[in-house]
């Protein structure tokens, strides 16, 4: 009920009275217009306070956070960033969100100590990360931001954000039998591309030298451990728990020297090493050992030619190299390779040879052919000088023209039948591959039967605006199949050729079994299909 204004009985006064002033005052105070006027006391929106973060695997985040004023009862969002700096502005690149679910999910998140990570109080929680966290050189800042879209009723905090530092070390390992003047300071391409890298924003490069060595037989298997201890040297300099990322780039024999080097690593585990991200480069893997399955070089004819095969022979059958290996500690491994013939390589060794890249390597890695006239091994135009014009200008910036082009396959799972060792057994006479590539690429699928060297395309077809792709074989009779799949990328407007062909070796395919007591020939399965 409004209150009656009495008023009107009261005497006139003016308006500069004291008397009435205090009066209007106290009049006020007593209407509902004065209490209309008055600020009501609510309750505070919930507020994240972020306290930490970091990794101690690469593919995840640790955070620390508190929640503050209220529990959430719904979620929690946390967006992750490579930034330049400790802050997720617009210069940040998304890395991804990962979601903290409250009690009304009906599936709540809990953190590492067992209890609601949305509930009032101080939490740490690990959030996954699909892709893991590859060296960004040019953004060495990892930024985790808690409810980025202000969900929760927040506008703006300076706490509610957390960052942590990467590091990364590049490590160059040239191959053997080096010429002696180089001995000193290393080959100068090791050199050139040592440059370059620390150019890119490496903080610490690693040009591995062991060129007096590498003229023996056997020397690169002696070279792994001692490499490590100089990575895990390198990586204690920087400050204590910070992440440190590692690229090994090894050409030829050097990369039996890095495969031994990570196989130490992950067999004496640094806890810097171990938060940061393993990249292994691999510039045609080749293990100087002739009991490596496949063709390993292109020589000249005539008596020069016969004379350069006795003569990689026998340095191979002295050596005795382990095989060339990419160990499960490593994040991605990548190869390049080339089988380009000696005839192609524009003179390369002479004329006389050419080494080629021994594929697939032991372990999971994708890979580029870069077989074409004038690509050599280390020749006048070698895959390690491809490499340092083609791709380490791109570092920086995360490796995008790689990782962009890489090409998956697999069987669909209506396809395959069951196993038998290393092959898959097809459940029908025209299989279903499917994977992924560089939007618009031609992927082709050929095989060749185990019992014969013929190779015979078996399937073709285009990548989708998304990157995925679908292929059904044509009809295969009964047999073991190797298998090979190779994407042609479609050049980018402005950029020229580069003659990057990536390919893939899905597991032997086996259609139309027979009995079940058919044998395999294992020797024949891991033949090298070129």
């Amino acid at each position: 009920m409004r209150p009656v204004d009495d008023r009107r009985s009261r005497p006139l006064r003016t308006e500069s009275s004291g008397p009435l002033i205090r009066e209007r005052r106290a009049w006020r105070s007593r209407t509902v217009e004065g209490l209309e006027g008055r600020q009501l006391l609510t309750a505070a929106p919930p507020h994240i306070a972020m306290v930490s973060a970091n990794t101690t695997d690469s593919k995840s985040v640790v955070v620390d956070y508190t929640i503050e004023n209220a529990p959430i009862d719904q979620s929690i969002t946390f967006g992750v960033y490579r930034s330049t700096d400790s802050q997720a502005d617009a210069t940040a690149v998304p890395v991804g969100t990962v979601t903290v679910f409250g009690p009304a999910s009906g599936h709540a998140t809990l953190d590492q100590a067992g209890q609601s990570a949305t509930a009032l109080g101080t939490h740490q929680v690990v959030l996954p990360l699909p892709g893991g966290l590859p060296p960004d050189p040019s953004r060495p800042y990892v930024v985790v931001e808690a409810d980025p879209n202000h969900a929760l009723g927040v506008s703006s905090a300076a706490d509610d954000s957390a960052a942590f530092r990467t590091y990364l070390i590049g490590v160059i390992t040239h191959g053997g039998v080096q010429p002696m003047s180089w001995k000193v300071a290393g080959p100068p391409w090791e050199q050139r591309m040592a440059r370059q890298l620390r150019q890119e924003g490496y903080d610490a490069v690693i040009p591995y030298n062991w060129v007096a060595a590498s003229n023996h037989a056997g020397e690169a298997a002696r070279q792994g451990p001692r490499l490590a201890k100089r990575v895990i040297a390198n990586a204690g300099e920087f400050p204590a728990n910070s992440p440190v990322d590692v690229q090994f780039i090894g050409h030829s024999e050097g990369t039996v020297v890095n495969g031994l080097a990570l196989q130490y690593l992950q067999e004496n585990p640094d806890p810097q090493l171990n938060a940061g991200y393993l990249v292994d480069t691999l510039l045609d893997p080749h293990s100087a050992n002739n009991g490596i399955i496949g063709q390993q070089y292109s020589v000249s004819g005539g008596l020069l030619g016969q004379i350069a095969r006795m003569e990689i022979d026998h340095f191979q059958s002295a050596a005795k190299d382990p095989a060339v290996i990419v160990p499960s500690n490593v994040d991605r491994a990548e190869v390049f390779y080339e089988h380009t013939p000696v005839s192609q390589t524009h003179s390369s060794n002479g004329g006389l040879y050419n080494l080629w890249g021994q594929v697939p390597v032991h372990g999971s890695a994708v890979y580029f052919n870069l077989t074409a006239p004038g690509i050599s091994h280390a020749g006048t135009f070698g895959v390690q000088d491809w490499y340092r014009l083609n791709v380490v200008p791109t570092l920086a910036n995360g490796d995008g023209f790689i990782t962009s082009n890489d090409l998956t396959v697999s069987p669909a799972p209506t396809a395959v039948a069951g196993t038998d060792r290393q092959a898959e057994i097809s459940a029908t006479s025209t299989p279903t591959y499917t994977g992924t590539a560089a939007p618009g690429s031609t992927v082709r699928m050929i095989a060749a039967r185990t019992d014969s060297s013929t190779l015979v395309p078996i399937g073709q077809t285009v990548t989708a605006a998304d990157g995925n792709w679908t292929l059904t074989t044509n009809p295969l009779g009964a047999g073991v199949y190797r298998l090979k799949v190779i994407a042609s990328p479609v050049t980018p407007p402005g950029r020229r050729p580069v003659h990057m062909t990536p390919t893939a070796w899905p597991k032997p395919l086996i259609v139309n079994r027979g009995d079940s007591g058919h044998a395999i020939d294992s020797s024949l399965i891991h033949t090298t299909l070129i």
